[in-house]
């Protein structure tokens, strides 16, 4: 049916969407096509690409907590790189069924922040746990697992929001978290971190503060905006702090 909007495994309808998203606010705008879920697995292809003929572009752009306060493009850059090609290949399949599933739905402005965002909360997922294992202060972890996990938290909110049973994702979720605790040399933390933030935001972005309802696009904008800027200052003073030759 043209009416609906593949969510995983279950489907979502547009009006129905469309109408819970009034509640209060502006109607949500829509995509045809996954523009911005296009753009990211070709971005991730020509870095990956880069990496193998520029060795020097790996070095430059992964994250490892102890440079992070000193090269803070990391937090970012990290989630455009890739161990291996089985590594790209797992995660941008993953990343075209979630993010063409919940793209339409979310419109490109918010999937883009979303998936910033979340891929910013894997490196604070990893950063986060330094402060429980120092050791790992020096461990380089790379890949688009943290924020294709905050999609995936995406679909779990909207599923949610919309009453369709969560069952299904929840599965999935609990066999790739625990594949990441078992499997080793997969960054568990990147996964959690992503999770937690592409949560919180989702539900942001189509729930929304009360008090921001019937705010502009452009005011909104900046205020997600600025939100990531002081997110990533955060993370560069935990950086510092987390790194004991860094004060």
């Amino acid at each position: 049916s043209q009416c609906r909007v593949p969510v995983e495994v279950r489907a979502m309808c547009v009006d129905c969407a469309k109408k819970r998203g009034r509640r209060g606010r502006r109607q949500m705008r829509w995509t045809q096509k996954p523009t911005v879920t296009m753009v990211l697995i070709g971005l991730c292809a020509v870095t990956f690409v880069a990496m193998k003929l520029i060795p020097q572009v790996y070095s430059s752009l992964a994250f490892m907590p102890a440079i992070g306060w000193l090269e803070p493009w990391r937090i970012l850059t990290t989630a455009f790189l890739h161990a291996n090609v089985l590594h790209i290949l797992f995660n941008l399949v993953a990343l075209w069924f979630v993010g063409s599933s919940i793209e339409p739905v979310l419109g490109w402005w918010r999937f883009l922040i979303l998936y910033i965002a979340s891929a910013i909360g894997g490196s604070a997922g990893v950063l986060a746990w330094c402060f429980v294992s120092r050791q790992t202060l020096l461990v380089t972890t790379v890949g688009a697992s943290g924020a294709v996990f905050g999609l995936f938290a995406a679909i779990f909110v909207l599923q949610k929001m919309s009453g369709i049973n969560t069952t299904s994702i929840l599965i999935l979720l609990a066999i790739n978290l625990g594949y990441g605790f078992i499997v080793p040399n997969i960054s568990w933390q990147a996964h959690v971190g992503g999770f937690v933030v592409g949560g919180i935001l989702t539900w942001l972005l189509v729930g929304g503060v009360p008090a921001w309802r019937g705010k502009s696009l452009k005011w909104r904008m900046q205020v997600y905006g600025w939100a990531m800027v002081v997110l990533v200052i955060a993370l560069i003073l935990l950086c510092n702090m987390a790194n004991p030759y860094g004060g």
